[in-house]
């Protein structure tokens, strides 16, 4: 009897661009909001825009990411679940977020 390590894949191209796609976004966000100042209102819709598609990807990848590696061995490996949970903190950040200006003022 041969004991068999099972091999490991990483995520499909497209999940992966799904999963970190948004969250370079995200960070070039950051990096633009400390350097580009205010912004026109046609800036600042464009950003809303590409926010709320990155949101959207976002919500649709991490939950897929999640049942593969629950459904099938074959993906479940350690960059899998860091490329998960790297996609899912901004993600929770944004809810957060939302939840606090929806509260209210902050005391």
């Amino acid at each position: 009897m041969t004991d068999r390590v099972p091999v490991t894949q990483p995520f499909p191209l497209l999940l992966r661009w799904a999963l970190l796609g948004p969250l370079a976004l995200f960070a070039l966000f950051v990096v633009f909001g400390f350097f580009l100042g205010p912004l026109s209102n046609v800036g600042k819709g464009i950003i809303l825009a590409a926010f709320a598609t990155a949101v959207l990807t976002e919500l649709i990848a991490v939950p897929f990411a999640i049942f593969l590696m629950a459904r099938d061995w074959y993906y479940r490996s350690a960059a899998n679940v860091l490329i998960t949970l790297a996609a899912a903190a901004p993600l929770v950040l944004s809810v957060l977020v939302i939840w606090i200006f929806k509260s209210g003022p902050i005391h």
